[in-house]
């Protein structure tokens, strides 16, 4: 199925944009530049970085303001592009299916949460219910999909699945594909996806469930000790590396119950909605 080009440089939106007051469009804009800091950070992005390059994007846009038909959607997309880039976030595609629906969609509560923020701070320091510290997060996504260049500070094999480096090569590059559907700028491996209808898509769906079916399976036939040694080996190597602490505290046994969870209700979640979706259909 073919997927119209993703733009923000769309007309409908520059012709509505253009039909709003100057002060009710500074209000709109002021209050998206609020959602787009909230949502780069939370799915990991620097706080600071993310603050100032918004705040240097709305001080150019306010030298020009009459220009808000072309500028706005220009600043807006530059922003977006900069910091997907930056952080290569379209670089990790499987890290970011695996995020997406196993720590950020299932029951429709969120198990991780902004870096800097009162409770993934929490949790970083003491175990907490319902919250995973976002470290133990990526240490956890290295163990299923390796390390990723430009994303993680040091090289490791997805440990999860063994010597079955051909499964996590398949999935890397079945996923690579799905995502090139909801590029921005269409046949350009380099623009940033749109992350939101990409989730969306059954067939984005029905490949996050085989995934992680297969996780599920691996966490099943391992010891809950073996892989606390893997966490525990991978959160040496980053010390090994990268100066700055990430954790305050050991992770524990009920670190990784909470990881298990976690991937059981993803799954669950992702089969449940699949199902009402083929039974709607048929209807």
């Amino acid at each position: 199925m073919a997927h119209k080009e993703i733009s923000l440089k769309s007309p409908a939106i520059t012709h509505n944009l253009s039909k709003i007051s100057h002060c009710e469009c500074r209000k709109l804009l002021f209050s998206f530049a609020n959602v787009l800091r909230k949502q780069l950070v939370a799915q990991g992005m620097d706080s600071a970085r993310v603050l100032e390059s918004i705040q240097l994007a709305m001080k150019e846009f306010g030298a020009e303001s009459f220009a808000i038909n072309q500028e706005c959607m220009h600043l807006v997309q530059e922003t977006l592009e900069n910091f997907l880039n930056a952080q290569d976030k379209g670089g990790d595609i499987l890290g970011r299916i695996l995020v997406h629906f196993i720590f950020e969609a299932p029951g429709g509560r969120r198990l991780i949460h902004a870096e800097g923020s009162e409770e993934d701070t929490l949790a970083r320091r003491e175990f907490t219910p319902g919250i995973i510290p976002r470290p133990l997060m990526r240490y956890f996504l290295i163990c299923i999909r390796g390390t990723v260049n430009g994303v993680d500070p040091f090289q490791s094999l997805p440990v999860l699945f063994g010597s079955d480096f051909k499964f996590i090569e398949e999935c890397t590059a079945t996923a690579l594909e799905l995502a090139n559907d909801y590029r921005m700028v269409e046949d350009s491996e380099d623009s940033p996806i749109y992350f939101p209808g990409f989730f969306l898509d059954r067939r984005v769906q029905v490949f996050a469930v085989e995934l992680l079916g297969k996780v599920w399976q691996r966490l099943e036939d391992l010891p809950e000790e073996w892989l606390l040694r893997i966490l525990h080996n991978l959160h040496s190597k980053r010390r090994k590396t990268v100066s700055s602490i990430d954790m305050e505290r050991h992770f524990t046994l009920e670190d990784i119950r909470q990881l298990r969870e976690a991937v059981q209700q993803g799954l669950a979640a992702l089969q449940h909605g699949l199902q009402c979706d083929f039974s709607a259909s048929r209807t």
